[in-house]
């Protein structure tokens, strides 16, 4: 890739947008190093990566990152046996080791994100690690007491000789004889033993070893004689918590370069982690989608924003190469917005190639380039010098003999800074190299017989970014199948200049130029006919769709009403049959009754 069309495109801008959201420090190397893949299939797993990633952040409660450090920097601090790691480095491998096993149970759990549990693949698993490390360790990352029995007993007994200690002092504080001699009645320390602050005129008073002065010279800290002995056993014992320390944070070394290989893996996933969650927090703040990336040659932008303007006032662009045209000719005056609309093409296939959602509809399409080449000058300037124009030339050079029919090229404002004639040419000449080798190019110019080359050639769709004469200002509206016409008269009528002026500069303008110009007109007329017609048709087509609707809607309800009906039918003869059956059966029973009352009769008779 050209390192010349980053810089135009500001694609280091780009990155220090992402870097804000980085956590690990070393990874801030790995984002400013970002470059467009060049593995296809790697690069469409990396951002079906990021998509489940953001949508895991936007609907599953997030990732915590928080904590997250390069725990393999770490380990390699202790690959000599021997060495050991601080308490707060020990803490930090804990956290991690943590976040990493919480995160891939989370995403088992919730059984979907099939691409990130793919990409984050088995963690090893280290509990026993974090079991010791959360028994040895504290969350105020302070060794335990109970870190081992020695540790223990050596904390018991400086506690109680912190105890003894208090009580000498407190002694010395009740002897009524000092009481004047004491500055204050505290405890202090100096060179790690225990002292009081003594008024200087009763420093006498008091035996014992002086280690230090205030400023003023009236105060001086004295470690008393009583208290000397218990003093020296402190520090024995505070040799004797360092060493046993010490041994601790050895033994634990020891296991974590037994368990290096799996330690390693898992910092590489926090690593991954920490970026995946940079990107994906940019592109939700930014409502960035994922494109479709593919062989084709192609590039379909719908919906596309300029990723530095403000998300809510830039005009979307939607435009395509490489479909129906492999070159889209820009034209119009300049402060309209070709450069940004040009510049906005580049970024977003940077970003897109190289693993970052795109501000754009998740519609949008965007051909696996080669190599992306971009010479933007600035649109501005009201006179280029020969200089200026020489490095335009010198970058056109450079640009023509790398690309390939796999290449994206944006120029702009090609020929520009020269006479006009001759950089008329000169854009042709180079219009017509790029479409011979199919090339997908994007292109910006304001000269007439460009744009009527442009509109006439076969391969060239030309467009323009409209702008509202009533207001005498760009819309950044892109107009695509209209050339942009030129509208430095027409302003300067708007703005009050004398008709004379008008008429005169009217003349001035060539015949072919007038008629250029005239068939920009007849073009933007028919345009607007046609999107007129093609609003009318859409409101039929949905007033047509409602009809439709109506029309379901009311077969259901008749349908419905049938339905019930016939059960109401059903409901009310089954009711009347179960009624005879009732009558009939009362009857039999009857008929049965008055029977055997007969036969009874005739018993009685005999």
């Amino acid at each position: 890739m050209n390192k010349h069309s980053f810089n135009v495109l500001e694609f280091d801008k780009l990155k220090e947008l992402i870097l804000a959201n980085i956590v690990i420090g070393d990874n801030r190397e790995v984002i400013e190093n970002l470059v467009p893949y060049k593995d296809l299939s790697a690069l469409n797993n990396e951002l079906k990566t990021v998509k489940d990633f953001m949508d895991l952040l936007s609907f599953d409660g997030g990732f915590e990152a928080i904590g997250l450090r390069n725990i393999n920097s770490l380990m390699e601090k202790i690959k000599l046996i021997g060495t050991y790691l601080e308490v707060e480095e020990l803490w930090d491998i804990n956290v991690n080791l943590r976040t990493v096993r919480i995160f891939k149970t989370r995403l088992d759990e919730l059984g979907k994100y099939k691409q990130l549990r793919e990409t984050i693949g088995n963690i090893p698993n280290l509990r026993v690690i974090e079991d010791i490390i959360n028994k040895t360790i504290n969350p105020e990352k302070e060794i335990k007491d109970d870190a081992s029995l020695d540790l223990r007993d050596i904390r018991l007994h400086k506690k109680t000789l912190n105890m003894n200690i208090k009580r000498k002092f407190e002694e010395l504080f009740e002897e009524p004889s000092l009481s004047n001699a004491f500055q204050e009645r505290i405890i202090t320390e100096r060179d790690g033993r225990m002292v009081t602050p003594v008024k200087y005129d009763f420093k006498g008073l008091i035996k014992g070893i002086e280690h230090d002065r205030s400023s003023s010279g009236q105060t001086v800290f004295i470690e008393p004689l009583s208290i000397v002995s218990l003093n020296n056993k402190m520090r024995e014992l505070e040799t004797k918590e360092k060493e046993e320390i010490r041994k601790i944070l050895l033994r634990i070394a020891e296991l974590l370069r037994n368990n290096k290989d799996d330690i390693l893996t898992i910092g590489e996933k926090v690593m991954y982690l920490d970026i995946l969650n940079a990107k994906s927090i940019y592109a939700n703040e930014n409502r960035c989608e994922i494109p479709t990336v593919s062989n084709r040659e192609i590039l379909s932008l719908e919906k596309a924003r300029h990723p530095f303007i403000d998300k809510d006032k830039v005009v979307p662009l939607t435009f395509e190469i490489g479909k129906d045209y492999d070159i889209l000719l820009i034209t119009g005056p300049n402060t309209g917005g070709k450069t940004v609309a040009l510049k906005t093409a580049g970024l977003l296939t940077l970003m897109a190639l190289s693993g970052i959602p795109i501000p754009a509809s998740e519609n949008s399409k965007i051909g696996f380039f080669e190599g992306v080449f971009a010479d933007i000058g600035d649109e501005q300037s009201i006179e280029q010098s020969l200089s200026s124009f020489s490095a335009h030339l010198k970058n056109v050079k450079e640009i023509l003999e790398a690309v390939t029919k796999n290449s994206l090229v944006l120029l702009d404002e090609l020929g520009s800074g020269t006479d006009p004639i001759e950089g008329a040419a000169f854009a042709m000449a180079v219009i017509d190299y790029l479409n011979e080798k199919k090339c997908k190019s994007f292109i910006t110019t304001h000269y007439s017989q460009v744009k009527a080359y442009g509109y006439n050639e076969e391969g060239i769709e030309t467009a323009s970014m409209e702008f509202n004469t009533d207001t005498l200002s760009p819309t950044y509206r892109l107009l695509v199948g209209i050339p942009g016409e030129s509208n430095a008269l027409i302003i300067a009528q708007r703005m009050g200049l004398p008709e004379s002026i008008i008429s005169k500069a009217r003349a001035y303008i060539s015949e072919d130029n007038k008629k250029v110009e005239k068939m920009i007109e007849n073009i933007k007329i028919k345009s607007q006919e046609l999107d007129e017609m093609r609003e009318r048709f859409a409101r039929l087509q949905e007033e047509a769709r409602l009809d439709r609707e109506r029309a379901k809607q009311e077969t259901l309800i008749i349908e419905k009403q049938k339905n019930e009906i016939i059960k109401s039918a059903y409901e009310e003869a089954e009711k009347m049959m179960n009624e005879m059956r009732a009558k009939a059966s009362a009857l039999v029973e009857k008929i049965q009754h008055e029977e055997k009352n007969k036969e009874d009769a005739k018993q009685i008779q005999k």
